[in-house]
């Protein structure tokens, strides 16, 4: 240290440390291969740290999105869901208007578009509730009997299956799928 004193500098304290100094001096000479080891130990553990604390970080990060990803692939089946609940319903009321104009020749083809569409929504949504899956189930099954009666109404050239059970039926279902559509499009809001 340096004081003032009247306007003069004091020296005297400089030179009262001049053997410290040289001490300090030497040491350093000596031992300047251990002071740069210990110092590069020390850097070497602070950036240890940083690099684990920054990998830490990415590890959230990337789980962070991951997780998003899983939502918006959530989102996306969730819509496609409705879409297509939406198209088994509208074919199932084409069904019943093929029904009332007899059209039983397009009847066995739209009977198979509406089941696959069915086993394909249940196939691609394993974590619906159990009733939906149910409802799904049945739809199939019925639409399954019902494809098999026309279809050998149309085979055997036998009187064609009574419409207004036939429509009650397709009705019914529609209403099961109608509400498992309601359902999913409540989960989505």
């Amino acid at each position: 240290m340096i004081y003032f004193v009247r306007g003069s500098i004091n020296i005297s304290l400089l030179t009262e440390r001049g053997p410290i100094l040289n001490a300090l001096t030497n040491f350093i000479k000596d031992h300047w291969g251990d002071i740069a080891s210990v110092t590069g130990v020390l850097i070497s553990i602070v950036g240890f740290v940083i690099t684990i604390t920054s990998v830490i970080r990415s590890k959230k990060a990337a789980q962070r999105a991951e997780e998003a990803v899983q939502d918006v692939r959530r989102s996306i089946l969730r819509a496609d869901t409705v879409m297509e609940l939406s198209q088994a319903v509208t074919i199932m009321e084409e069904i019943k208007r093929l029904h009332r104009t007899l059209a039983w020749g397009l009847l066995p083809d739209r009977y198979s578009t509406l089941r696959r569409l069915l086993i394909s929504i249940r196939s691609a949504n394993p974590g619906l509730r159990d009733q939906h899956l149910a409802a799904l189930q049945g739809s199939i099954l019925q639409f399954t009997q019902i494809e098999k009666k026309v279809e050998r109404s149309l085979a055997g050239g036998g009187s064609p299956p009574n419409v207004a059970l036939l429509n009650e039926i397709v009705a019914e279902q529609a209403d099961k799928i109608n509400e498992v559509l309601v359902t999913i499009r409540q989960d989505i809001s």
